[in-house]
């Protein structure tokens, strides 16, 4: 039996049924080669699932990432959220809480019978450390018969973009204010190698000054610079408005829409990346010659800058352990691990997608070039009698998801898998 399908007899409504059909062949043909195009461009299999995670996830992986930017998003959260300080170079503006700025309860703990004060030091990293696994870190020492039934009181000198030598400064100050402390737990070493190479030398900043200095103390911005900065916002916000419209329904089911949105998306990011470029040549100059700096030193020679960085780390936990015997402070410093420092994890397929990146980034090649180095540095540090530990490959064997976002932070599990190894070193020391 022959289907017969009315077709009307008008010729303009004809040609309206011709001009619809044929978008909609093309509209099918279109879903179908998607993935064929999409591989033949990018090199690798169409993973539809993959990309509407990124698309969903855009905003807060762009936020995350760009933290890692100054010129970018987080630079109104700079402006507004920190304030500087004289000898720890910034600390956080809070209403309430700790009065000192920090991360955390008040640092100025005092000694006393049957109690034991820890002091935890860093970075981001050690932030969120102390706020999700220092109670695991006091569960596992308190299976130590040293420290069983002791009163165990965590404080933290750590907030996002320290680096050496704001740890040994922090703890100096606080120790001038009267803090006094029975274990000092150092755990540091990627903003050491990342944020010098990525927001400092740059910018002709000196590499061991706090992150992105440049701006914190920039009393006023040029015409020009003011400018390309509003470039550099305009741009990121119609990224996260094409970002916004193709989230919607029924774009993203769309195999083609979100082969368009991954081109739109990437282009954006290409031409931010231009604009940041614009802007380092206008905030370049000789802003910090008056310090003896000349950023040229670096400039084609990326090995003798990452042995600086290392050397002044290694400085700087130096430094802390000969304050511990006056102080009556141990010391343990113990070196972060990284997803990008090679064979330290087999990553999840969750992990490769929101925190692995193959495209270019400085935080990773920071890790590359830095990591070896620190790794070879805290063997020295053993040697002169600092307690140092090796965490980089803390997860070598474990396929879980640990890491959440493309910089270095974990999840939950992450830390309190940190904390148990942390509690484990100090644990055969007290013994």
């Amino acid at each position: 039996m022959r289907i017969k399908i009315p077709f009307p007899k008008s010729k303009k409504i004809k040609i309206l049924y011709t001009v619809i059909i044929i978008i909609i062949l093309s509209a099918i043909l279109l879903e179908l080669l998607t993935p064929f195009i999409y591989k033949s461009i990018n090199k690798k299999p169409f993973q539809r699932k993959e990309l509407q995670k990124r698309l969903f996830q855009a905003k807060e992986t762009s936020e995350i990432s760009s933290s890692l930017n100054p010129l970018q998003d987080k630079l109104p959260v700079w402006v507004k959220n920190n304030d500087l300080h004289p000898y720890i170079g910034f600390t956080y503006r809070r209403s309430g809480g700790n009065p000192y700025g920090l991360a955390g309860s008040d640092p100025l703990l005092k000694r006393s019978p049957g109690k034991i004060n820890i002091c935890i030091m860093g970075g981001s990293f050690t932030e969120a450390f102390y706020i999700n696994s220092k109670e695991e870190l006091k569960k596992h020492l308190k299976k130590s018969r040293y420290f069983a039934g002791k009163d165990i009181k965590i404080t933290a000198l750590a907030m996002g973009g320290f680096k050496q030598p704001q740890q040994l400064f922090a703890l100096t100050y606080f120790l001038f204010l009267g803090a006094r402390y029975d274990i000092v737990i150092n755990l540091d070493g990627f903003n050491e190698v990342a944020l010098p190479f990525a927001e400092n030398i740059p910018y002709q900043t000196i590499a061991y000054f706090p992150r992105a200095w440049f701006l914190y103390t920039t009393k006023r911005l040029d015409i020009k610079s003011t400018l390309q900065i509003a470039e550099i916002f305009k741009l990121r916000e119609k990224q996260e408005n094409l970002k916004g419209f193709f989230s919607t329904s029924p774009f993203y089911h769309s195999n083609y829409l979100l082969f368009l949105w991954d081109i739109l998306d990437k282009r954006y990011e290409n031409k931010i990346r231009i604009e940041n470029q614009k802007l380092a040549k206008l905030f370049t100059g000789s802003s910090y010659q008056h310090f003896g700096f000349d950023a040229s030193i670096y400039k084609n020679n990326k090995t003798k800058l990452f042995k600086d960085l290392v050397q002044y780390w290694r400085s700087s936990s130096l430094q802390i352990h000969h304050l511990s015997k006056p102080n009556r402070f141990v010391y343990f410093h113990f070196l972060q691990p990284n997803q990008y420092y090679p064979g330290s994890k087999i990553l999840s397929e969750e992990e490769k997608i929101h925190a692995y990146t193959k495209e270019p980034y400085k935080y990773k090649d920071a890790v590359l070039a830095g990591y070896p180095l620190l790794v070879q540095e805290g063997e020295s540090l053993k040697k002169d009698g600092v307690h140092f530990f090796d965490l980089t490959m803390i997860f070598k064997n474990d396929n879980r998801t640990l890491y959440i976002d493309q910089c270095c932070h974990l999840n939950k599990l992450g830390y309190d898998l940190v904390a148990k190894e942390m509690a484990k070193q100090i644990i055969q020391y007290a013994r």
